[in-house]
């Protein structure tokens, strides 16, 4: 909803030339900034072919009383970094139907993308929370446009502790993870994925709201899928590039 702006300005302010911003002026203004939360607000959506400078592996599916679940490997296919990779997922049911996608306004930047996406390293990213209507199948996700990234990747460092059962919760991931940098992080995301020969059977996304430069917190991951005698597969992108 657009605010209204009512000011006004004393003659002798508007006479030192710092005066009020004109009614013009104060509706363009609005204008834009309404259109950029507009853009903020939408899902994503990928028209065309996927982006050919982005390398994306099979996606899995996984689905159980906990939710729908779309696990895929992402990297790049040149020498240089990408930031904002948008990633859009549909999922399919068995008749090829589609019944889920990332499209809703609303969603988390880390439910329709990447912050980043280092040159040469696979990235894995997960989306656990898609609103799915029926069974699960099969799903596709398309890359859209991203700007090369130079500069600096911050570093996050993970130290993986296993799995921990819980009667009421079921089976989760914990750890740590440290900010090597000198760039404090927000809303980070911690993914991991569990593998059984070779095949993804479970995956999850953990959130660490804060993170200071040289500091370490934990986190905890819950899973979609049964993590049980499985491997697990962390990893951790930055979401504040200097």
């Amino acid at each position: 909803m657009r605010r209204a702006v009512v000011g006004s300005c004393a003659l002798a302010l508007a006479v030192l030339a710092a005066g009020c911003e004109s009614t013009q002026s104060v509706s363009a203004r609005l204008e834009k900034e309404s259109k950029a939360t507009l853009l903020n607000q939408q899902g994503v959506t990928v028209t065309g072919a996927s982006n050919p400078d982005v390398r994306l592996g099979e996606p899995t599916v996984l689905q159980d009383e906990n939710g729908t679940a779309v696990a895929v490997e992402v990297r790049t296919r040149g020498s240089r970094a990408l930031a904002r990779v948008p990633l859009a997922v549909t999922v399919t049911d068995p008749a090829g139907r589609a019944i889920g996608a990332n499209d809703a306004p609303g969603l988390d930047p880390s439910l329709t993308g990447l912050p980043v996406l280092p040159a040469g390293e696979p990235v894995l990213w997960v989306n656990d929370q898609l609103l799915t209507d029926g069974e699960a199948a099969a799903a596709t996700v398309k890359a859209g446009e991203a700007r090369p990234r130079s500069g600096e990747i911050p570093r996050l460092r993970l130290t993986p502790g296993g799995l921990q059962q819980d009667p009421s919760s079921g089976a989760s991931a914990i750890g740590r993870v440290t900010n090597e940098s000198t760039v404090e992080q927000r809303n980070l995301i911690v993914t991991v994925a569990a593998r059984r020969g070779g095949r993804i059977v479970a995956a999850g996304r953990g959130q660490v709201p804060r993170l200071r430069a040289r500091a370490t917190v934990a986190y905890q991951v819950f899973f979609v899928g049964d993590p049980a005698g499985a491997e697990l597969e962390t990893s951790v992108l930055p979401t504040v590039l200097p």
